[in-house]
Formats: structure tokens, C-alpha cells, sequence
């Protein structure tokens, strides 16, 4: 029941006064996959951002073609019906669209313009980012080493956020105020038991000394020591073998709330 709440507040919180899609919303979204798809993603966001289509178009890369809640889907196929677009049309404006994190394609291009000076400019893009970023990597009911049922995904969930995450932490451009606040949300993560195997990998990196935070140019004031420190092992279910875990040190939690 809690997690119902949760997702209706948020529901309410993002969606009440956010005007409906139109048909030309979709095609303007269709333009600026072909952007993405085309390698110009810095050129995709600022236009995105400028027509007032930003976070829709996020919401296609994080969540796939029919958008966070659908709107997407709902406006192509409300045209289909009403004789504006033919299904071939209407096919064809979902498969342009088809941008979502699962694909590699998608995952390579995000990393790439995340790790570029450019994109640490737009701060408030990459809270965006990383507002998403929270959102699905909590939304997979799959803590610690779960799916058990599946042994090849064991470990991996939030294998495209890690990766997204880890791009921005080796910016060398990037502001204090991001590499802070994903401090505070791998605590978090940890905290929840998110994906064990997903969490070492972002928290070496954070006390990566070459690509770490340690080494951004931006930072200042940091603890001494390390960012983290190794915690207790954690067996899968089956018993045949262990993920190592990392614990964000109470310094650098302070560090990152100042």
C-alpha cells in the first residue's frame, strides 16, 4: 500500500497541470529522437528544453516509447483513431521513438554526452538526469541479488543507471553540487539494498584517484581517506558464491550535505 502511495504522489506531483500532449507535442519528439538517433544528443536536450518538451523527452529515453504514464501512446493512437495518422504512420512514429534504456545504442549515446564537458554545464539537466535515474533504479523490485529466478540478470539490475551514473562521475567538468548529491543517492541506494553488484561499481569509482571525485577540479573541502569502505559480503540464494558491498563513510555523507 505504501508503494501505491508513493507512486500516485508522485503521479499527482508531476502530472496535475502538465497539459496534454497534442499530436505536433509527438511529432516535435519524433524530430528530436531522429537528433538522438543521430548522434547530435547535446543538440536533442537543448532543443527539447527550448520547446518545452524536456522532460517528455526524457521520459522516452528512461521509459521507453509510450512515455512515464503513457501520453505518448495515448496521443499517436488517439490520432490513429480519430484519421489524423494511418497505422503505418502511427508505426512508424513509435519505432523512431523506441529510445529506451535497453538499448545499447541508447546507453552509449547517453554515456557519451554525459561525460562531455558540455553536458556538466547544464546542471539542472543533469538533476533531471538523475531524478530519472533514482526513479527507475527504485522502481525494479529486484533488492540485493534478486531476480533468483533468472541466475543471468542476478545482481545486475540498474546496470544502465550505474553506467550513466559512472559517466558523470569521470567528467572531469563536472559541478560539486552533482558529484555530491550522488554521494547521497548511492547512500541512499545502499541503504535500500539496491543492486549489490551495481553499488561497488559506482562507489569505486566515486574513490576512483584517477577519475574519482578526488580528482575533479571542482570539488573542494573534502574529507581525508577514501570515500568508502568494504562491508560484509552478501551470499545469493542459491549459496554458490558472494558480492562484496561498500559503505559510503559518515565523513563524506556530511561532505555531501554541506
Amino acid at each position: 500500500m505504501e508503494k501505491i502511495l508513493e507512486n500516485f504522489r508522485r503521479y499527482i506531483n508531476e502530472n496535475v497541470g502538465r497539459p496534454p500532449l497534442t499530436l505536433d507535442d509527438a511529432e516535435v519528439l519524433v524530430k528530436l529522437a531522429r537528433m538522438f538517433r543521430a548522434g547530435n544528443v547535446q543538440q536533442a536536450f537543448a532543443t527539447a528544453d527550448a520547446v518545452g518538451l524536456l522532460d517528455d523527452f526524457l521520459d522516452i529515453i528512461f521509459f521507453g516509447n509510450h512515455g512515464r504514464d503513457e501520453r505518448i501512446l495515448d496521443v499517436i493512437g488517439g490520432a490513429e483513431e480519430a484519421g489524423e495518422l494511418d497505422g503505418e504512420e502511427a508505426n512508424e512514429m513509435f519505432d523512431i521513438l523506441d529510445l529506451g534504456p535497453g538499448y545499447a545504442s541508447t546507453q552509449r549515446k547517453m554515456r557519451g554526452f554525459l561525460g562531455s564537458p558540455a553536458s556538466a554545464q547544464d546542471e539542472a539537466l543533469m538533476n533531471k538526469i538523475l531524478d530519472r535515474t533514482n526513479e527507475t533504479f527504485n522502481s525494479k523490485d529486484v533488492p540485493g541479488l534478486q531476480s533468483w529466478n533468472d541466475p543471468a540478470t542476478i545482481g545486475w539490475v540498474g546496470t544502465s543507471e550505474a553506467k550513466m551514473i559512472i559517466a558523470m562521475i569521470r567528467n572531469p567538468a563536472q559541478s560539486e553540487n552533482i558529484l555530491k548529491r550522488i554521494v547521497r543517492l548511492t547512500n541512499e541506494w545502499n541503504s535500500t539494498n539496491r543492486s549489490n553488484r551495481m553499488m561497488w561499481n559506482i562507489i569505486t569509482r566515486l574513490d576512483s584517484e584517477h577519475s574519482g571525485i578526488k580528482a575533479n577540479p571542482n570539488v573542494s573541502n573534502t574529507p581525508e581517506g577514501r570515500v568508502a569502505k568494504v562491508g560484509p559480503g552478501i551470499r545469493d540464494p542459491s549459496g554458490h558464491f558472494s558480492i562484496g558491498t561498500k559503505i559510503i563513510n559518515p565523513e563524506w555523507l556530511e561532505w555531501a550535505n554541506s
